[in-house]
């Protein structure tokens, strides 16, 4: 049930924070975003750390080609949030055969 699965919920913060550039002439010059991972069990937190450097990669190209207008409301973080989390669910499944990333949040984002 949700309850028992919520209580063994396992988080894992990808740091650095993500940092990236928006392109000019845009007056926000960047983006600094800190993401925050939910998973199922040890095996899934294991695979994301074994597989980082993809993650990461995948998850920076995926930040630098927003456009910061569109991230300035709510609807436009949600999205964003909704991208990041099948991005690196796409990445387990692929490299790891692991499923077992429940959420994705972003617990810092500053643009300025």
């Amino acid at each position: 049930n949700e309850m028992s699965s919520a209580a063994t919920a396992l988080f894992y913060t990808l740091e650095p924070p993500f940092v990236v550039n928006f392109e000019m002439p845009s007056p926000v010059r960047f983006l600094q975003v800190t993401v925050e991972l939910e998973l199922q069990q040890q095996a899934d937190l294991d695979a994301v750390q074994k597989h980082l450097p993809v993650i990461r990669n995948n998850l920076l190209m995926l930040f630098s080609g927003q456009d910061y207008q569109h991230l300035r409301n709510r609807a436009g973080k949600e999205q964003l949030r909704e991208a990041v989390l099948a991005e690196v669910r796409s990445i387990l499944a692929q490299r790891a055969k692991r499923d077992g990333v429940t959420q994705v949040y972003f617990t810092h984002f500053v643009m300025q």
